[in-house]
């Protein structure tokens, strides 16, 4: 659906822009790419239960993979935290030992 969909552009953006960060070795700029997504994530929330009520199986699932995603970009910036939120997604092992992530579509223009 269009919310879940937006979400996942949210994601492919943060991953796009993370890694461009590390890259240059702007760590400021991707820690908050990392707040950003997760304002995203809890925006994403707000809208589906404002539309829909409560939180369908899926909605629930794209949230849990966003946080995930989040867990993944913060591995390198705050490694205890990225590492609660990993095992707090249902993820076995650390954020620090998954691949860095790839965009999964052309990112949102800014």
């Amino acid at each position: 659906d269009g919310l879940r969909r937006r979400l996942a552009g949210w994601c492919d953006t943060a991953v796009t822009r993370s890694t461009a960060n590390h890259q240059q070795l702007d760590l400021h700029r991707a820690t908050r790419n990392a707040i950003t997504l997760f304002a995203r994530i809890k925006d994403f929330d707000a809208h589906v239960v404002e539309s829909r009520g409560e939180a369908t199986g899926a909605d629930r699932e794209a949230v849990a993979a966003a946080l995930a995603m989040l867990a993944l970009l913060l591995a390198p910036l705050a490694p205890a935290a990225a590492d609660e939120l990993w095992q707090g997604t249902g993820n076995a092992g650390s954020p620090g030992d998954a691949p860095w992530p790839s965009p999964q579509r052309e990112p949102a223009a800014a």
